[in-house]
């Protein structure tokens, strides 16, 4: 059995595959390509003629206008499988060993409250982790609300 590849191997191909959907969707007035091998229309922003960012090969058509069949914004966004706003979080480091603990601020970064507050109990080769809730919610953040307004 083949070994897979390890995430930090893949991250880059699958980085630069999501970027090039993305700047297929916003290419206003780009050059369109075609691939000969696997049929996927594409843009690019390389100098001279790019290679297919799906399947890698070099037979391209130039000048080709984006069929029925390209992805648009509206497929992109509904395609995905969450879109949320996700907070700045603060780690309050308290102790590092065996065993160490910190809390996690999440901080809304709009108006830079501190929204949700977790305690990870840490020793070697475990852990654990527990939101706050309540009084220990609201003693933990107005201590800590003020260093983060900073």
């Amino acid at each position: 059995m083949e070994k897979q590849a390890t995430c930090d191997e893949r991250i880059e191909n699958e980085m630069r595959r999501e970027i090039n959907r993305i700047k297929n969707l916003v290419a206003d007035g780009a050059e369109w390509y075609r691939c000969e091998e696997c049929g996927h229309v594409f843009t690019s922003d390389e100098d001279g003629l790019p290679d297919c960012p799906e399947c890698g090969e070099d037979n391209i058509e130039e000048g080709v206008e984006p069929d029925d069949d390209t992805e648009t914004a509206e497929d992109y966004m509904q395609g995905l499988l969450d879109f949320r706003k996700v907070y700045e979080v603060y780690r309050v480091q308290l102790s590092t060993g065996g065993p160490g603990d910190d809390f996690y601020l999440y901080v809304d970064p709009e108006d830079r409250t501190i929204e949700r507050i977790e305690y990870a109990f840490l020793d070697w080769f475990d852990g654990a982790r527990r939101e706050l809730r309540g009084d220990d919610f609201e003693t933990v953040r107005d201590f800590f609300q003020p260093w983060v307004e900073m």
